[in-house]
């Protein structure tokens, strides 16, 4: 099941009640850092998300945002790599998850599709993460996706 975000919704409050850990920096990894990204992902999520990913990085600028912990890479975000107007794949690594660092990353590309023009986003396939993304974000259920998503057409 997809769902929509409405960029222009106010997402200022909520941030300020989130609480962030001052020790992650979250960046736009340079072309130059695609394969160190790309193997991470691989090594801790799936090979699908990690050749979505690779799409992320032959935009003119990138449209994957990564999460650094300790020098280290505990999240991934991607935009415009399943499709024109996705925000997918997300992936975070699960002894990082509950830390509001998702919910950093996201809001970070999300406001990265808004100053690119961006008015509204599709986050597809999110029923696992459905209440992530309906109660930070106020995306709202496409019910037509339910039966009918652009994952329904991947190739087995």
């Amino acid at each position: 099941m997809d769902t929509i975000i409405n960029l222009y919704a106010d997402r200022t409050e909520k941030n300020l009640n989130k609480k962030m850990n001052n020790q992650i920096t979250i960046l736009r990894p340079l072309p130059l850092q695609k394969n160190v990204v790309v193997d991470f992902i691989k090594a801790n999520f799936c090979e699908q998300w990690a050749v979505e990913s690779e799409v992320a990085f032959c935009n003119v600028v990138p449209t994957i945002f990564v999460a650094i912990l300790d020098s280290k890479m505990v999240e991934f975000c991607c935009y415009n790599a399943t499709s024109m107007g996705f925000l997918s794949p997300i992936g975070v690594v699960k002894k990082f998850r509950g830390m509001n660092i998702g919910f950093s990353l996201v809001n970070t590309t999300l406001d990265s599709m808004k100053v690119a023009g961006y008015a509204h986003t599709i986050v597809g396939s999110c029923s696992n993460a459905l209440q992530f993304y309906t109660k930070n974000f106020g995306a709202q259920v496409i019910e037509s996706s339910k039966n009918n998503s652009i994952y329904d057409k991947v190739i087995s």
